[in-house]
């Protein structure tokens, strides 16, 4: 088959997006199929070496930016592409949240006759730009329109997150849940995370406690000041035993820096600043606990908190739809209430006071996700891929 990967942002940059569609791709071309990749520049800041270029033997074409607001991004060339490219493949396969994007490509595959697969990986939450807010509401009421009458499928990574839009994903409906893959080859407990732990000057008597996300400005909803707030509840002694490591990068670097001042836990906090994704699983090995402490979605499926399962390790999350399809209470992982510092303090002491509760959750959390392979994720894409493929012969 020849698919197009449609995507907003593409490797190098760091993205839950970008891992996503190059680790499908991946497989998707392990499994014969050629795979190209059409998407836009990078914002500013975030440039890219080179306008087209293949990676990992994947052809990828990036078009200009020409405007950029928020995640909303314009682009004549990426027009100009999709619509020169409407016959030369079987499947587009779109993903979102790509204001445009999703449109440009349902209207060039519907020229070309190609069905279209959306991938959802989240819609923004609101910001603190009044004039967005309003922009963002009336874009995503227009969107989900579109999604419900016009891609051939969509795909979720969670059924919760899917039903918290108001979509009922089912095995062999139009809106159907393709389980995001993980890499528990690379994400292992057998990793070691000393040279995280030495390079920061942390002793191995004391807990981790560890975050991983972007800080950039759009990502408030990530929760990382609910955070500072309730490591600043903790008592002496216990804020004493243990160091946190927020890794990500981004423009709320430095406000979270202020407000970890103004708390008092400057001491007890790192800010690490962007990762490579390769050198993540050393950071998971340093830790003993996972902190996801988001205050609403798009958390359908968060990589981070698979990666951290799949490292052996404890986790505090919030209660969110998709979260709580992959965390079961008490068993693989403590859920919280978003927003409730008192909750996720109580939380953190319960796991830092408990090291055989630590240990019973990364064990259970391991085992949970070792059926979440890459491999599987591509065998049900390609499954659905030739269920489409095969609808659109018998017409």
């Amino acid at each position: 088959m020849r698919i197009l990967q449609v995507c907003p942002y593409f490797a190098p940059t760091i993205g839950g997006i970008q891992y996503y569609v190059l680790s499908l791709s991946r497989e998707m071309q392990r499994r014969g199929h050629l795979i190209e990749i059409l998407t836009v520049d990078s914002p500013p800041g975030t440039p890219t070496d080179s306008k087209a270029q293949d990676i990992e033997g994947i052809a990828v074409t990036r078009c200009p930016l020409d405007r950029y607001y928020h995640k909303g991004l314009v682009s004549r060339e990426f027009l100009c592409n999709a619509i020169k490219d409407r016959r030369r493949f079987d499947i587009y396969h779109v993903h979102v949240p790509f204001p445009l994007g999703l449109e440009v490509s349902l209207v060039a595959a519907r020229f070309g006759g190609a069905p279209v697969v959306v991938t959802h990986h989240g819609e923004p939450t609101g910001e603190r730009d009044l004039i967005y807010n309003a922009i963002r509401g009336s874009y995503f009421f227009i969107s989900r329109w579109l999604l419900r009458n016009f891609p051939s499928r969509v795909v979720f990574l969670t059924d919760g997150y899917g039903r918290s839009l108001g979509f009922q994903p089912s095995p062999r409906g139009r809106f159907r849940t393709v389980a995001t893959g993980v890499d528990c080859a690379s994400f292992s407990p057998s990793v070691d995370g000393t040279r995280v732990r030495d390079k920061y000057g942390i002793p191995s008597d004391q807990v981790v406690i560890l975050f991983v996300g972007s800080l950039a400005a759009h990502n408030e909803f990530k929760g990382v000041p609910y955070l500072l707030k309730a490591l600043s509840r903790l008592s002496p002694s216990h804020l004493a035993g243990t160091r946190t490591l927020i890794v990500g990068g981004g423009d709320l670097v430095t406000e979270l820096k202020n407000l970890s001042n103004s708390l008092g836990v400057e001491e007890r906090v790192i800010f690490v600043g962007s990762v490579e994704h390769c050198d993540l699983p050393a950071y998971y090995a340093a830790a003993d606990i996972f902190v996801l402490p988001s205050i609403a979605g798009p958390e359908n499926a968060p990589l981070v908190l698979l990666e951290a399962m799949a490292s052996g390790k404890a986790s505090v999350c919030s209660a969110l739809p998709g979260i709580t399809d992959i965390i079961h209470d008490g068993k693989t992982g403590m859920l919280v209430c978003p927003k409730d510092v008192q909750s996720l303090k109580d939380a953190i002491v319960h796991l830092v006071d408990n090291a055989g509760i630590r240990t019973s959750l990364g064990t259970r959390a391991r085992d949970a996700v070792q059926e979440r392979s890459w491999e599987r994720t591509g065998l049900e894409m390609e499954s659905l891929y030739r269920e489409l493929l095969t609808a659109k012969t018998c017409e």
